[in-house]
């Protein structure tokens, strides 16, 4: 789980990420990142260390897109 630390997004994040390990999904990763990060390889890296297999993000497309 991956989601901007931004107002309402974190919320919702931490919402949905409660919400599905609920359901029974297991998060290995779960990272707030800030709006003006544009360098995600360091969180690319992390989930490749720990063998991540789906990415759920929480934010616009615009931080999406990056």
């Amino acid at each position: 789980m991956i989601y901007l630390n931004v107002g309402a997004t974190t919320i919702n994040g931490q919402s949905f990420q409660k919400a599905e390990e609920a359901s029974g999904f297991k998060f290995v990763y779960t990272q707030a990142v800030a709006v003006t990060e544009f360098n995600y390889a360091p969180y690319v890296a992390a989930m490749q260390s720990k063998g991540v297999k789906y990415v759920q993000w929480v934010g616009n497309y615009q931080n999406a897109v990056q």
